[in-house]
């Protein structure tokens, strides 16, 4: 599930994962699209209607609450309703493991590609420290480990092919 995914794609999506689970109040618009665009870099495919019987159905509502929180217009909502969907599967990333982050994040997005380019911003350092200790939680370490070995490889191979 997470092999087709770079260190610095599972880095970017823990990232933005990360400042958007953080604090209890729900991010602006503005913030998610402007995170979205910097971390992620792709547009999300659409998922269709949602019955009351499937997977989306208790998520839709939390977004649905939330366009009715920041006034947004349903025709705007529509192009990151997905990505809301996808942040309101967590209550924070620290209530879950990175499988269960990537998991998600293919079920919302239905999207493997992520930026390839490693988003490296100053973060609180009190999130920091939380983000360390997740990310050094096993089972996470092992598959961060395993990622960037493979990307250290691939560095490798690449300078050597250009040279």
């Amino acid at each position: 599930m997470i092999k087709d995914l770079t260190y610095n794609q599972t880095m970017n999506l823990i990232h933005f994962t990360c400042l958007m689970t953080w604090e209890a109040s729900k991010p602006s618009p503005d913030y998610v699209l402007e995170k979205w665009n910097t971390y992620i870099g792709i547009n999300p495919l659409r998922i269709g209607q949602w019955d009351e019987g499937s997977v989306y159905f208790t998520a839709s509502q939390e977004v649905g609450n939330y366009c009715i929180d920041w006034g947004t217009a349903t025709e705007d909502y529509d192009s990151y309703k997905n990505i809301l969907m996808y942040i309101f599967s967590f209550n924070s990333i620290f209530s879950c493991t990175l499988s269960e982050l990537i998991r998600n994040y293919r079920l919302y997005i239905n999207e493997s590609g992520i930026n390839d380019k490693l988003i490296k911003h100053d973060l609180h350092p009190l999130l920091k420290e939380h983000l360390d200790k997740w990310v050094n939680i096993d089972g996470n370490k092992e598959i961060l480990q395993t990622l960037q070995r493979e990307q250290d490889i691939n560095d490798i191979l690449n300078e050597k092919g250009d040279n």
